[in-house]
């Protein structure tokens, strides 16, 4: 699906599969799914958007998305969330590459019970980037030349609670974990740049290796050498 005005391939209802195919420039994004319970995978994408949800993929609640390429998406590599409420749970990005996205390689701005691993995101202005999610997995990833920062979790309205972040690897990038949420696990992970808690309570780590850190209490923190 090549150069429509609307997205590019997409579905509604449940348990639907998209495997194997390939969506270049198409206006609204390359796929989307608006149900739940689908599968969007082994999907090439490249240089989707000039529209308000111009996303390499768009996914809802309780879908995954995997072993996906997408690159030079105008907004997100992906995004989680309902377009009207902004609210998706329980979703599983696993196994994608992500390149040059004009905004977030993957992102979602409310939701919860997200799992998000295995992926590699290069050339965007935030790797992988949470607000208001609570209780996501962010783990195994890797995140290279985020302009300004590889993860980033925030607050937002009432969410930004329980998030792990483990043993993911950021480089290139000025601040490597940015954390204004609370409750944070923050184990294993080694980035170039800092930690930094700019807002929250309750976050906590240990065996992460970074250049600095804001904040940030780490009892086996060492020295980023990347």
């Amino acid at each position: 699906a090549n150069g429509n005005g609307y997205h590019g391939l997409g579905g509604h209802g449940t348990n639907f599969q998209i495997r194997d195919s390939v969506s270049n420039n198409n206006e609204q994004g390359g796929f989307v799914i608006k149900g739940i319970n689908s599968i969007i995978d082994n999907c090439v994408g490249d240089g989707n958007g000039v529209g308000a949800y111009a996303n390499g993929i768009r996914t809802n609640s309780a879908n995954t998305i995997s072993n996906c390429t997408l690159t030079n998406s105008t907004h997100d590599g992906i995004a989680i969330h309902n377009v009207v409420t902004d609210l998706a749970h329980a979703s599983i990005v696993e196994n994608n590459t992500i390149i040059g996205s004009g905004s977030n390689g993957i992102w979602s701005p409310k939701g919860d019970f997200h799992i998000i691993r295995n992926n590699t995101v290069a050339d965007v202005k935030s790797g992988i980037r949470l607000a208001g999610v609570d209780d996501a997995i962010v783990e195994n990833n890797t995140i290279n030349n985020a302009s300004i920062a590889g993860i980033r979790l925030h607050t937002r309205e009432t969410g930004g609670f329980r998030n792990s972040l483990i043993n993911n690897t950021v480089t290139n990038s000025p601040v490597g974990i940015d954390i204004g949420a609370s409750d944070t696990l923050v184990f294993g992970n080694r980035v170039s740049g800092s930690i930094e808690v700019t807002s929250g309570s309750g976050n906590r780590g240990d065996n992460n290796v970074a250049d600095s850190t804001l904040n940030f209490s780490d009892g086996g923190l060492t020295k980023a050498d990347m």
